[in-house]
Order: C-alpha cells, then structure tokens, then sequence
C-alpha cells in the first residue's frame, strides 16, 4: 500500500490507501478485514467496528433540487422522485444530501422529570418497553398453527402521550412530562435552493453507461414530476452531460470543419480525386480505432475524441504522403496500377518507421503516474489506435481508391494553375535554398545561436500551468462564521444570499443553492463544520460572442440547439465574480466573516494552486508556522485566496469528575453513559403509525441545545439514595480545539492553499520567492511538504523527463534501422529541439501560457515532423553535388508543404476561435498549428544546408539551369 490517508473527526474516522497493484486488491482487503478483527478487543465498546470496501469508479451526473415553500410534503416528493430516478440502469447512487427517515421523537421535560423526582434513566429504560417488534411465538392447536406477535400499526401522537410510565412504582402520564411531534433525525447541515430549504438529490453513474441518455432520461422524469405538483419547484443544479455534450460538440465540429478545409484545400493544392481519397481514408481509419477501443475495454468519450483530433494531422499527413506520391509516379508517365504499387512501396519503409516513431512517442503517456495519469490515458491510447489504423488504410485501402476512382469528371489536364503554382513554388525554393548554402557558414551560425538564445528567452520568460482557465457554469461561494452554530451560520448566510438574488441579474444567473454546514468547492473539497457555508451561483449558457460560434459551428455540431434563447448571459463568470465581490464590499459583508473566497470551478487535478503542508508534534508551533507562511504570502503579488484548516474554533466541553461525584459512587464512565443519553437522540423502537408510514420511536430531551439544561441535567446516585445535578458531581471546563485531524502515511498534517493570478504569478516563480521561509521553517524542525500544481507539475516533470528519455532513444533506434547511419540518424532527431522554438513563439503570440495540452499537442507534432524529415532526408541522402541536392530537395516541397498547410488550416478554427471549455484544448492546437509552421521550415531549409556540410558538397553551383522535375 501506498499514500495512507486519513481524516480525523468528532466521533468518526476514514481512512483512504492506495494499491500499488489492483491485482491484489481483494487479497488486501481481506488482509485489513483481519488485523481489524485481532484488534476488536483493543476498540471502545460502543464503538462501531471499521467497515473495509473497495472505491468504486463513478461519475457525477446531476445535482437536482426539491423545494417548496407552500407545499409540506416536498420531502416525501423527493423521495418518489428518488425511487423512481433509482429504476433507471447504468447509476451507481441516487442520494439524498442528508438522512430524510421520519420520526416520531418523544421529548422530555428535563424540569418536569425533577419535579416528580425521577432520574433520566429511569424513565428512559420504561419508555423502552413501550413497543416491540420481536415476534412473540407460537402455539399448535389440534386443527391450526398460530403465530403470536404484537400489533404495532395505527399508532398516533395521542395514543402515545395516553401512556403511563411505572417508574419507582409511581403511575405518571406522559402527556405530563413529555411532548410527541413528527421530525427528521437532527442534521449536519441544512440545503437551500433560492433563499427556501430545499432536498438536494445527487445522482452518479456507473462506469458504464450514456451520460446524455441518462441525463435526458432523469428530465423527463422531473418534466413529469413538474405537471404533477405545480406547488413544488424541482430544479437541476448541475448536469455534467452539458459538459461532455459542449465538449464533443467542440471537438467533434473542429475535426468536421477541418475535414471539409482539408478536403477544400487538398482540392486547390493538389487535385479533387486525391482530396477524395484522402478524406475518405479518415473515417476507414476511424473505424479501424473504434474497433480497437473496443479491444482495450475503452469508451468514445470526451478524451478519446481528443485522441482523434490530436492525430488527425498525423492521419493527413499519411495519406497526403502517399497519394501525392501516386500522382509523382503517374507523372513519370507509368499506369494508374503501376503507379500505384510503386508509389506506396516507396513510402512504405518511410511510413513504417514514421508510425513507430509515432507510437513510441505516444507510448511513455500511457503510464504517467497519479491522477494526471489515469485522467488522459486513453488520449494516447486512441493515438496509437488511430496511427496504426491509418498505416493499414494508407497501404491497403487508399491505393485501391486511388485507382478505382476513375470517373472522367476527376481527370485533370495536362497542364492547369496547379502545376503553375507549385513551379514557381519549386522555383522560388530552389534559389533560396542555393542562397542559403551559398553562404551556409554564416547561416548556420546564426539559425543555431538565435534558435537555442529564442527558446532559452521564452522559457525563461513563460509560464506553466497544468490546465487553462475557461469560463465556467457556476461560482462557489465558501465562508466561515465566529460562532460554531448552524442556527447562526444560517442567518449570516441568508445576507448573503438575499443581496445575491436581489443584485444579480437574471439573465446572468440561473439559481442560488447553499450548503448551510459544509464548505465545498464542488469538486473534491467537502469540509464539514457547523460555522461553514457555500453558496453557489449556477449560471446561464453564455452568449456567443463571435460570427463563428454563432453560425458556423452549430451546423457541425452532433448535439443541436434548437435555439439560442436559454443563451442569456452577456458576462463571463469572471465579470460575474468581480460584481460579487463589489456587492460583498458595498454591504460590509466581509466584516462578519472569518474567512471569505470566491472560486470560479476549474477543470484539473489539485484542489489548489498553492499547497503547503506543515507537520509538527506541537500544535503552537504549527499554528506560528502557518502564521510565517501566510504573511510571506500576502507580501506575494498575485496570490489569492489564502486559507490554511488549522481551524480552532471547535468549543469542547470537557467533563471531569469532583470529589463529592466519587464521594457517591460515581465513575467516569457512569458520568459519560449518563451525559450521552442526554446528549443524543435514542431510538427504541419501529412502529406503523396511522398513515400507515414505518416510522422510528425516538426520546431526547426539550432544551437539548441548552447549555444550562446540560448542567442541571439530574443523575440518579449509583447506590440510588439520591438524585443530583451534573453541576454537583462535576466539573465543566472549555477548550477550543481542532474540528479535524488529516494524516498523510501517518504523519499530522496542516495545510496552508491558496491561488494565483496567472496573469501575475506562476507556481515556479511563487516558490523562489517562498523557499527562504520554507528553508527556514525546516531548520526549525517543522516538516514542510509541497503539495498543489506544483507537486503535481514536478511529476509531470520527472515522468515527461523518463517519457522523453524513452522517445528519443526509441526513436534513434528506428532512425538507425532506416538508415543504417547513426550520423545520419542523430541529424534527423536534431530537428526536434528545434521545433520547440515554433510551440513557444506561438503560445508568446496568442498570450497563453504553456500548460499540459501544450506538451500533448508537441508530442501530437512529432509523428508529422519526424514524418516530413523522413520523407527529405530519403530523397537528399544520395545527393553527390549541388544541383542533385538541390533537385531531391525540391522534389519534397510538395507533400511537406501540402502537409503543413492543410494541418494548420484544419487546427485554424480552435487556435482563433476557442470559446469556452475549447479553450483547454486551444494550447494544445497552438502547438501542432504554429510548431508545425517551424518544422515546416526547418524541414525545407535546416536538413538540405546542414547535409550539405556532412557530405562535403561544394557551395558553387555544377549547372545553373533551373530544374523542374514536375
């Protein structure tokens, strides 16, 4: 096992391990189930003994929302509406916030009981033999068999305070000391849903399973559910089908838009028929890869359609590769059918070697470690798929196509502007390129110099971040109050929620919901704590702001709109959040919090830009430690939302036994039983009432929550001479104490967070200017431990580091194969570095910081550049002056450029056009489109001027004729 987590609370623990092989997860469980076992006798008595199960895999589907301010049976409604969400397949719970069981409670009247002289106990033990549910027996007769029970159906409140309780051989009515009422069992927290308590029903799905079916399954069950009960409002919180929806509408009309400009501009470049073939090889490979997901127990979802964008250039670039090649050959005057089979047995060893290489780049991504890894695993799973089906269609289906579509509309004539065009394309080349090796030396230098000085520049001068921000759906608000009172959290959180629903505009804001006892982010953070609020604003569907996503792009989507009028907000949730904080700061709202934050959702896998974890053996020390870091903290530019859970605001009242109290027989642990009878409420025993519900018979106490009731609370003398008050027997001192205790593999942990503005400050440069004080606290003997998106950004770091290792030695290999040259060999691998210099001039130009899609779109971007090296090299290899150099070269302009071109026009639309969450794939495209537009170049002039120098060729020119191979 590994990473031993646990939390720590009032009367409750979790524990959270990881296997390191899920082989054995069974053969672990059973492990813990054991020592658990041999150590029962070790546990408290009334302690519950430790459940052990295996995490199960699920996904958040929807949050909705049952509330009534007219209607008071909106609960039982919720409960239908639950039962009838449960029928559905594929879910793996539909919950309720809370527990909503009825009960009937009888509450004691603790004055009223000490009037008549009678011990809590005591009267607790004879309302205990009120009802029973046990069977009774049975007796045999010489005809019949009876079964004895007792009859427990049509109990009401007055049936039962008609009772009278022999206690001390005294008869004393119910009714006299005690009232009956219907309730729920006493909550944690209290839900809300635009400023009325409202049921929250949250619902997940299985691994298997439609999220969009199931989605619009669950509405049409509410739609129901809305025409039954016109008195109760039934509302959707959050649907994560609307995202996965958004997302492969963004993906999946990115990749048809880039298809018809691939086809469009392969038509202009090239010819129709080979834009036919080409394009029509796309979904031949496509059906290759679903076939293949289905092999690795894989789903088409939102990342695997990542995976087929992401190789769609590599697919292009295939299929570009080989049919130009055709249309070569049948220039060399040969047949279609021999043209054919020429044509792709020359590519065929370039090709193989490029889907390798492809491959191999892709491979190390599969076993990223932690979350990162498991989150985008299939990306380059449906990469590889993809590659290796687009290697099979190239070599099998695209030369039959090529040669069965004959028909006479896609004959060209001899001579049309295509061959014009790339002429003087060729020409123009040829006399740069004899420019260039003319006065290679001085070229040379400076591509080198200016190349390594550019990349070290923007590198210094970037940052990273692991995922971009977007706009997003919902903004969560998460405060804590002085007092630890739910009652008076409610109240401090009512304000707020009054100024928000007044304030904001309706066309911004769908609905408010609150969290009255829990503070949560919406994702990962769930702290509970009486003092603790959220409230979440869900917001409308934005607006389009641009021609393009207006007009264009709904056409291609899968998922249609029927119109845009549910589309009214005008401001990002960014504006929003501003506004909110401006109403905070108008109404001093800020004064009555302790701590305040504004978070706007974002896609990722850390909880918070900033996390620093502290562990001491003393609390003082710990809590200056956090005090150290945070003002160090604020002194940082661009550091939001600092907050650390070392939260002392846990009032204890500790019980301790006086003298008098031992004096009449008392123990510890007679006090502690006696108090917790008080102190919570009993159940005794089940009843049917007279609705016919199976309800719970309860007994607490009236003024439970009475801190004066808890000292007068009487107590029967274990020897039963007399009857005291707690106050007498015992002393009542308070402390302020922690409300949670976290481990981390056993070590006591307090952790300080917060979040950057990325426009002003990076994790890299954060932790330069922390480290002296995190230096500093060491020596002083606090252990100190890094956590957040920089923890998670070194992983990436070191697994990227192993991954490259791997790809480029992986790669060497396959060079060497081709070439038989390590020379050779090492010169085609030096393209990649300088590629680099492309991915970063891009994310300078379009103002993005690199981020983890920027890494998938550069390793997306070297099966095409390793591809159009391959293809340059192959040609120039045999070169034996000038002139023939030049010539081979030339004879590469074609496909490179024709691959470029079309690759970056396919990517256009989501390097210029992103909105919304296809921004988390914009850096991802910025990589492939302008690192693909210096690979271009280094490809066309870096590999022809520096083979020069290998292969000791004279700069003078043999002939200077022009050639024109076309």
């Amino acid at each position: 096992m590994s990473n031993v987590n646990t939390l720590i609370s009032n009367g409750t623990f979790h524990i959270n391990c990881e296997i390191k092989d899920s082989r054995h997860m069974q053969e672990s469980i059973d492990d813990i189930k054991s020592q658990i076992q041999n150590l029962q006798q070790d546990l408290p008595r009334d302690m519950d003994m430790p459940t052990v199960k295996a995490l199960e895999n699920y996904f958040p589907l929807l949050d909705i929302s049952v509330s009534s301010n007219t209607d008071e049976n909106y609960i039982e409604v919720a409960k239908e509406l639950q039962d009838d969400i449960k029928e559905l397949p594929n879910l793996h719970s539909v919950s309720m916030d809370k527990n909503y069981d009825l009960l009937m409670i009888i509450s004691l009247n603790e004055q009223k009981l000490s009037a008549y002289g009678i011990s809590n106990e005591k009267i607790y033990n004879a309302l205990k033999s009120l009802y029973s549910l046990h069977p009774i027996g049975s007796i045999s007769t010489a005809a019949q068999k009876y079964y004895l029970e007792s009859k427990n159906s049509g109990v009401g409140l007055d049936e039962i305070l008609d009772f009278e309780i022999l206690v001390d051989e005294k008869l004393i009515p119910l009714r006299n000391v005690a009232e009956v009422n219907y309730d729920y069992e006493n909550q944690e927290i209290i839900t809300r849903t635009n400023a009325q308590q409202s049921v929250l029903i949250n619902i997940k799905k299985a691994k298997q399973g439609d999220s969009i079916k199931l989605s619009q399954d669950i509405r049409k069950i509410l739609s129901n559910y809305k025409q039954r009960y016109n008195e109760i409002d039934f509302e959707v919180l959050s649907d994560s089908s609307f995202w996965i929806k958004n997302r492969l509408n963004t993906i999946a009309s990115n990749i048809i838009i880039g298809l018809i400009l691939l086809f469009l501009s392969i038509w202009f470049f090239i010819s129709l028929k080979i834009a036919i073939v080409v394009i029509l090889g796309i979904p031949v490979s496509f059906a290759f890869g679903l076939i293949g997901l289905d092999f690795f127990d894989a789903s088409l979802n939102t990342l695997s359609m990542i995976g087929v964008l992401l190789s769609l250039g590599i697919l292009v670039d295939e299929a570009i590769v080989v049919s130009e090649n055709i249309h070569r050959h049948l220039g060399m005057k040969k047949d279609l059918t021999q043209a054919c089979i020429d044509a792709t047995y020359e590519m065929l060893p370039i090709l193989f070697a490029s889907m390798l290489t492809t491959i191999i780049a892709f491979l190390p991504l599969t076993m990223l470690s932690g979350g990162l890894g498991v989150f985008i695993k299939i990306i380059p799973l449906m990469v590889i798929i993809l590659i290796v089906s687009s290697f099979i269609e190239s070599f099998l289906f695209l030369p039959l196509h090529y040669k069965e579509f004959s028909f006479g509309f896609l004959r060209e004539k001899k001579q049309n502007y295509r061959d014009r065009l790339w002429g003087k394309v060729s020409h123009v080349y040829q006399s740069s390129l004899y420019f260039f090796i003319k006065k290679r030396y001085l070229w040379a230098l400076f591509f080198i110099v200016f190349s390594f000085l550019a990349i070290f520049a923007l590198i210094r001068s970037g940052s990273f971040q692991l995922f971009p921000e977007f706009d997003a759906m919902s903004i969560n608000i998460t405060a804590k109050v002085k007092n630890n009172s739910l009652a008076y959290t409610l109240q401090e959180a009512q304000k707020l929620e009054s100024i928000l629903l007044n304030k904001l505009d309706s066309k911004d804001a769908a609905s408010i919901s609150s969290i009255i006892g829990m503070k949560s982010d919406g994702r990962t953070l769930h702290e509970r704590g009486d003092n603790l609020f959220t409230v979440t604003i869900n917001l409308k569907e934005k607006t389009h702001d641009d021609f393009f996503n207006r007009v264009i792009n709904p056409l291609f989507t899968p998922y249609k709109e029927k119109d845009f009028s549910h589309r009214t907000r005008k401001l990002f949730a960014k504006e929003i959040k501003e506004e909110i904080e401006f109403l905070i700061k108008k109404h001093n709202l800020g004064e009555i919090f302790l701590e305040f934050d504004i978070d706007i959702p974002q896609t990722g896998v850390v909880k918070s830009d900033v996390e620093i974890a502290l562990s001491h053996k003393d609390n003082k020390k710990i809590e200056e430690s956090i005090k150290i870091v945070q003002e160090k903290m604020k002194s940082i530019d661009g550091v939001l939302q600092i907050k650390n859970d070392m939260r002392l605001d846990e009032l204890r009242a500790q019980i301790k036994l006086n003298s008098y109290g031992k004096s009449l027989g008392f123990t510890q642990e007679t006090i502690v039983s006696k108090v917790r009878a008080f102190a919570s409420l009993k159940k005794l025993s089940k009843i049917i009432d007279t609705k016919s519900n199976l309800v719970e018979l309860g007994v607490n106490f009236l003024n439970q929550e009475n801190l004066k009731s808890l000292y007068n609370l009487s107590l029967e003398s274990p020897r039963g001479e007399c009857i005291v008050s707690l106050r007498d027997v015992a002393d009542i001192s308070f402390i302020k104490d922690t409300a949670n205790i976290k481990k981390e593999n056993f070590k006591k942990i307090f952790t300080v967070s917060a979040n950057f503005d990325k426009k002003k400050m990076s994790s890299r440069r954060f932790y330069q200017l922390l480290n002296p004080t995190v230096q500093e606290l060491r020596k002083s003997g606090v252990a100190v431990f890094v956590k957040g998106e920089e923890k998670t950004n070194n992983q990436i770091k070191k697994d990227i580091t192993v991954s490259l290792v791997f790809t480029l030695f992986g790669i060497l290999l396959v060079l060497v194969w081709l070439f038989s040259s390590l020379g050779l060999s090492l010169f085609a691998l030096s393209v990649l570095p300088f590629s680099l210099l492309g991915v970063l001039l891009g994310h300078k130009i379009m103002g993005m910081n690199i981020s983890f899609s920027s890494i998938l779109g550069f390793v997306g971007l070297i099966g095409i550049i390793i591809n159009d090296t391959l293809i340059m090299l192959k040609m120039i290899k045999e070169s034996k002056d000038l002139d023939e150099l030049v010539r081979n070269a030339s004879m590469r302009v074609r496909p490179i450029l024709l691959t470029s071109i079309t690759t970056v026009i396919g990517l256009s639309t989501l390097i210029f056009f992103a909105s919304g969450e296809s921004l988390l794939m914009q850096p991802l495209a910025v990589s492939m489109g302008f690192g693909l537009i210096y690979a271009t170049i280094i490809n066309l002039y870096y590999l022809p001027i520096f083979f020069s120098f290998g292969k000791g060729i004279q700069r003078d020119r043999v002939d200077t004729g022009y050639h024109n191979q076309e």
